[in-house]
């Protein structure tokens, strides 16, 4: 099965409701959800931030996890995001695909953008250096006074 992160933040009515019933029973809740669905509740935590909420469950396959969003929008008491983890060990199996260190013929479409592309500056309008104005104003010197000793 997959992991997936659950992130999610309190509206005002879900604030009224974890005060009513505390954390423990939202926790609950979403343990029952997800193993009612053939998933894993892994963990949950409270937190400071943008997020008032992340766990971390099982699920069988996308499809599942995105009941699990829909039914948790659909209380009104949060609003959420769920995230796909990868193991390491996924990254680096990554069947059918080259190895990012293997070398690689080149692409022949990265020529054509190249040959695409303007030669000079980016923009024919861009200058390096001051502008006119300075350009053509008098150097500015600097005299000391007595006052300035």
């Amino acid at each position: 099965m997959t992991r997936y992160l659950i992130q999610a933040s309190y509206t005002a009515e879900g604030v009224r409701g974890l005060l009513k019933n505390g954390g423990s029973d939202r926790r609950a809740a979403v343990a029952k959800m997800i193993e009612g669905l053939g998933g894993v509740s892994e963990c949950f935590y409270y937190a400071f931030g943008e997020n008032d909420v992340y766990a971390i469950g099982q699920l069988p396959d996308n499809a599942t996890a995105a009941a699990v969003s829909l039914a948790i929008t659909a209380s009104g008491a949060v609003t959420s995001n769920i995230v796909v983890l990868l193991t390491p060990e996924e990254m680096t199996k990554r069947p059918g695909r080259p190895s990012p260190t293997a070398p690689r013929a080149p692409d022949p479409r990265e020529n054509a953008i190249r040959s695409q592309r303007p030669a000079g500056p980016l923009h024919p309008r861009v200058r390096i250096g001051p502008p006119a104005a300075l350009r053509a104003a008098a150097p500015v010197t600097s005299r000391r006074t007595d006052a300035t000793r």
